[in-house]
């Protein structure tokens, strides 16, 4: 059935770039009620413009169809070329009549604006100059030309695709040697619909070596999400100019996820990612890509995992990136060795899980102590071999932090020296094994493992871990107050293991003067000692008696007052005796 209705009034539009064309007209019917039917709008004025509706039945949607039939004038003939508008629809009553506001602009231009990518086919042997096209949709038109022989072409029409590849056979080559030929493959919709391009063909331990090149995304709107749109493409560059448009889809997941040729051009910038809400691994292994993308919108972006991780080029300011929505973080700048940019401002208000985000991210070095980190719960390896970052970041709340290796974090970091002491870890979620602590080779002083050790040792949740074993790595760093040996030895007696640190008495630490003044309240003579010490108690109370090395010598009560200690059995050295008011280094002869 088809429905004619000419108008006459339209108005014109120029620029400098392209011929526009504007036109409002009003229908007073429910298209929606005439389903499968064909309208054609012939704009008086402009006898060469048709302007046709086809109103489809998609599931319970009414969807609009719009074709554009364009005949203009080459010299000799006329060319028809089809054009998909993008309408706005308004919808208003008046007079109890359903009114429909068509409002379009459109622009015509001597090309259609196709998906338009290169291939070099991977012919070998006996196999066909042939490739496997993953485009999706129903009658839509590929057709191809070989760069360099316009004259050596092809067409197709797909019927219908959505889950099969269409196979394009170049046949023979005009090139002096086939095996370099490359073919220009362009995708319009046709007399149908295209709306998506599926990876999945290309997901191998190989890769695909023969799509090198995206010169234009077109006027296709995406509907197919773009998950592995282009992984393991070996070759694969972005040269287009235009933009793709995604305002129907969300996923980007792994877009370009292990494209080691990808450098792309200026026209990311202008990727509109509004809808956007995975970008899980879009950019991993791109190792090229360093383009400026931090006018993107990431507003709805809930996953942020792998995104540029091993993009070992990348190094933009992304400071500017609505990260609100944002849960997890992991392995985001993994191995991305060069970025270094500021991320303080981010809102990481929604962020749980920071694993491995900046793991041998080996240039990063930038604040971070703005980050509200009140939800995460694993920070496992979230600065291993990250060898230049040492930034204060002792305010973030750990209290959620659970797991075996959530607070596996500094291994490797060489230069981070900082005061985590405040920190209010909470042990909860202990699993029933182990709990991780990792600082082997990082830059910890012995002045900021003091602290940490003395501040871990009077945690009141360390009950929470249970049967569980606590593991403190600590390979190169060094202890050496009075209080921290004692701290150390606490921790040991409640079960956690103390690996690859060392006793350091000549480090010395503005803690040391507080723990003399406290030495200096519980009277113990005579200091050094060759066996029998007297120390005064101000309560009775338990009191243990550790060596150098934390190892606990003996328990005893001492009653309020004086109270004499043989220490004849011992060998000469440095103890420690503590008790809750008690607190005293002994220097045995």
């Amino acid at each position: 059935m088809i429905i004619n209705h000419r108008f006459s009034q339209v108005n014109v539009q120029k620029s400098a770039s392209f011929e526009k064309f504007a036109s409002v007209f009003l229908l007073e019917r429910n298209f929606c009620n005439q389903r499968n039917t064909i309208y054609e709008i012939y704009i008086k004025k402009f006898k060469n413009i048709r302007l046709i509706i086809l109103i489809r039945q998609v599931l319970s949607l009414c969807v609009y169809i719009f074709v554009l039939e364009i005949r203009y004038r080459t010299p000799g003939s006329y060319v028809l070329q089809n054009q998909f508008l993008t309408l706005n629809i308004f919808k208003i009553m008046f007079k109890k009549q359903l009114v429909i506001i068509f409002l379009f602009l459109f622009f015509i231009s001597y090309a259609q604006n196709e998906f338009i990518t290169v291939w070099k086919p991977n012919i070998t042997g006996t196999i066909d100059n042939a490739i496997s096209f993953g485009g999706t949709g129903t009658n839509y038109t590929i057709s191809w030309e070989e760069v360099g022989y316009p004259q050596h072409n092809g067409i197709l029409s797909v019927t219908s695709n959505t889950s099969t590849f269409t196979t394009i056979s170049f046949g023979t080559s005009l090139h002096t040697n086939p095996i370099q030929a490359t073919y220009k493959v362009k995708v319009s919709n046709g007399n149908g619909l295209f709306y998506g391009f599926k990876g999945s063909a290309y997901m191998n331990t190989t890769g695909n070596p023969e799509l090198f090149e995206v010169s234009q995304w077109g006027d296709i709107l995406w509907l197919q999400q773009f998950t592995q749109g282009f992984a393991y493409c070996q070759n694969l560059n972005v040269t287009a100019t235009d933009t793709p448009n995604l305002s129907q889809i969300n996923n980007v997941s792994q877009m370009f996820s292990n494209c080691p040729s990808l450098i792309g051009n200026d026209s990311f910038s202008n990727w509109n990612t509004s809808t956007i809400t995975n970008m899980n691994g879009m950019f991993n292994k791109a190792k090229l890509f360093n383009q400026n993308i931090g006018n993107w919108n990431t507003a709805k972006v809930t996953d942020f995992r792998d995104m540029f991780s091993s993009a070992s080029a990348f190094n933009q300011n992304i400071s500017a990136w609505n990260t609100s929505s944002g849960t997890n973080f992991i392995s985001m700048f993994q191995d991305a060795v060069a970025f270094n940019q500021p991320l303080n401002s981010w809102n990481t208000s929604n962020a749980t899980n920071f694993r491995y985000m900046f793991s041998n991210a080996k240039s990063f070095n930038q604040p971070l102590n703005n980050w509200n980190t009140s939800k995460v719960v694993n920070f496992d390896q979230m600065f291993t071999d990250a060898s230049s970052f040492n930034q204060p970041i002792g305010n973030w709340d750990v209290s959620k932090v659970g797991g075996a290796y959530g607070f596996m974090m500094f291994n490797g970091a060489t230069l981070f020296n900082q005061d985590i002491s405040a920190w209010n870890i909470s042990f909860q979620n202990v699993p029933s094994a182990y709990v991780y602590f990792g600082f082997n080779n990082s830059g910890l002083s012995c002045i900021n493992y003091n602290k940490f050790l003395i501040a871990l040792s009077n945690n009141p949740t360390l009950s929470n871990l249970g049967s569980a074993i606590g593991v403190i790595e600590a390979a190169g760093l060094t202890y050496s107050t009075p209080q921290a040996i004692m701290a150390r030895a606490q921790l040991v007696n409640k079960g956690f293991n103390i690996n690859g640190d060392a006793y350091n008495a000549s480090c010395n630490s503005t803690l040391a003067t507080a723990e003399t003044v406290k030495q200096a309240k519980t009277p113990a003579y005579p200091n050094p000692t060759t066996g029998v010490i007297t120390v005064e108690s101000a309560a009775n109370e338990n009191v243990y008696l550790y060596d150098i090395t934390g190892k606990l010598i003996k328990n005893m009560t001492l009653s309020k007052g004086s109270n004499r200690i043989d220490l004849t059995e011992y060998p000469s050295g440095n103890y420690l005796l503590k008790g809750n008011t008690v607190f005293t280094k002994i220097v045995k002869k």
